[in-house]
């Protein structure tokens, strides 16, 4: 074998070897001479290749467009991407690398090809990879190992009031006043050993302001090289957030009412310290509670109406009695309230214990109402009895009857043994006197050591009321001319007692009394402790 041949093997050797497509062409782009990295690139057998025109397989230029291109590159190397069509259609990516030399007058194309499809995916991801980085909402830093900036996204620059080129002259120190070298440097092995760490800091504003961060740090070798990357997300807004709710939580958790929240289910699945104080549950206990739990009134087969009513209304104020974890029934007052908060619905209920509440109205209602002496009805609502007794007897074509008494020598009684046994008195006098009537008769005292009564329905012929009404006066005569034991005194006492009758609306209010008067001090004027009805005759 000559040195030529020897030659021509190794290079065809070497050719046949190599892993980019290698392919030799004329001017006029047909194939002279392939290797079998080219064929198996392309999908062609070596026939099949060497019959092949670089407009086969480019699928970038036209024919005349290739034509020129070669016609260009005569003499000269050339690198360059395009695109070759494969047999079976599909397009890849190729970087080819050609020159054009002259060779006994004829003119060849000497040219490798290089898949690059995998590395153009790749570069590809890279880069919308590196788009999305650039562009992401949160800062992005990347440190090396000296704490130095080596790379900001937009949003950092933003961030912090810098310009890219100014940040990337900066360190970690110079925007950050929680880090010295010292913790730098255990930081640094901190986030190597570990490979990442999240952490709360401040950074610094160009223009000085403190800001507070939220910090995902994390570290990677490549190459040998630790690359340290942070995600930084400002976190002001979100303290203000927890600032105030916690805010919210300490004055809920302080408020005196009791404040529960309930599910469309009837389940407590809020309670504030008030609530488990006043009902005597801890907040675990009560959160495991249904609301026939504490409202034993609430069946739970109602619920959903309940639930339906308070979604249309949005607010319902209610008052009923609850129950404590030890039996005890308190009475409550209740306003609910319908929210919707993160797509589910509840009732925001603030209850009170209405105890003290209903004990000062009964209070004012008593004093309103009532004799502070003798607990009996005063004059008002003797007026108001008096007014319906009138309206009943009209409606039922009943007689009724109003006495007036008056305590005979009462006067006496305060001048020489003192108010204090008057007082005792007039509570006993009351007490004999409800003790001769019927639950449904008023017993009032009108003034000093008067009182009113008003019996109703006492029959509906005059002389049978009558009789009726004269029994009950007798009777209560009698009751207040017994002794009375006035702590270590003995009292005797008596009373005069005037009747006057009504039916329908014969007689006013004012005139029934002033009837009734009358006929009271004609029993005085008779001798006292009498009954005496009024005449209108006679007067």
């Amino acid at each position: 074998m000559t040195e030529t041949e020897s030659q021509l093997k190794r290079y065809q050797t070497l050719i046949n070897n190599v892993r980019d497509g290698i392919h030799v062409m004329d001017i006029q782009g047909n194939i002279v001479e392939v290797n079998d990295a080219f064929c198996d690139m392309l999908g062609y057998t070596q026939e099949q290749a060497r019959k092949l025109n670089v407009a086969d397989w480019n699928s970038q230029w036209s024919k005349e467009e290739l034509l020129a291109i070669f016609k260009n590159l005569v003499g000269k190397k050339a690198r360059f991407e395009t695109m070759h069509r494969r047999k079976d259609g599909t397009l890849i990516n190729v970087e080819v690398s050609t020159n054009g030399v002259t060779i006994e007058g004829q003119t060849y194309f000497f040219a490798s090809s290089r898949d690059i499809t995998e590395r153009k995916h790749l570069e590809h991801g890279l880069r919308l990879l590196q788009y999305s980085v650039d562009h992401a909402q949160d800062a992005i830093f990347r440190l090396n190992q000296k704490a130095e900036i080596v790379y900001v996204n937009d949003a950092a620059c933003k961030h912090l009031g810098y310009s890219q080129d100014e940040l990337l002259k900066l360190s970690l120190f110079d925007i950050n006043a929680d880090f010295s070298p010292e913790r730098w440097a255990v930081h640094w092995e901190n986030i190597v050993n570990t490979g990442a760490k999240r952490f709360e800091t401040h950074q610094k504003r160009k223009d000085g302001t403190l800001v507070p961060v939220e910090v995902v740090a994390n570290c990677i070798e490549i190459d040998g090289e630790f690359i340290f990357t942070s995600f930084v997300r400002d976190i002001t807004e979100r303290n203000q957030t927890e600032e105030i709710l916690r805010l919210t939580q300490f004055v809920t958790d302080q408020a005196p009412d009791c404040i529960i929240w309930v599910d469309e289910k009837a389940r407590i699945v809020y309670a504030n310290e008030a609530a488990c104080r006043e009902y005597g549950y801890t907040n675990e206990a009560m959160l495991s509670l249904f609301i026939p739990g504490i409202d034993p009134g609430t069946r739970i087969d109602r619920w959903p109406d309940h639930w339906q009513m308070l979604r249309q209304k949005g607010h319902l104020t209610i008052e009923t009695t609850h129950q404590r974890k030890d039996g005890s029934i308190f009475p409550v007052e209740i306003s609910a309230n319908f929210i919707s908060f993160e797509n589910k619905e509840y009732n925001v209920a603030f209850m009170r214990d209405s105890t003290e509440r209903k004990r000062a109205e009964e209070e004012i209602h008593n004093l309103a109402f009532y004799d502070s002496l003798t607990k009996l009805p005063n004059r008002r609502l003797l007026l108001d009895r008096l007014n319906l007794a009138l309206s009943v007897s009209a409606r039922n074509h009943q007689y009724g009857a109003l006495l007036f008494i008056d305590l005979d020598r009462f006067k006496a009684l305060n001048d020489t043994l003192g108010h204090d046994y008057g007082d005792l008195l007039l509570i006993e006098v009351g007490e004999r006197i409800k003790s001769c009537v019927r639950e449904v008769d008023t017993v009032a005292r009108f003034a000093g050591d008067e009182f009113v009564i008003v019996l109703e329905v006492a029959g509906t012929e005059m002389d049978d009321a009558s009789q009726n009404i004269a029994h009950v006066a007798e009777r209560i005569r009698a009751s207040l001319a017994a002794p009375y034991s006035l702590k270590e005194h003995t009292h005797h006492g008596s009373s005069s007692i005037g009747v006057c009758l009504f039916k329908n609306h014969e007689k006013s209010v004012d005139e029934l009394i002033k009837c009734a008067d009358i006929a009271m001090y004609q029993a005085k004027n008779s001798g006292r402790n009498k009954v005496r009805f009024f005449d209108h005759f006679i007067q």
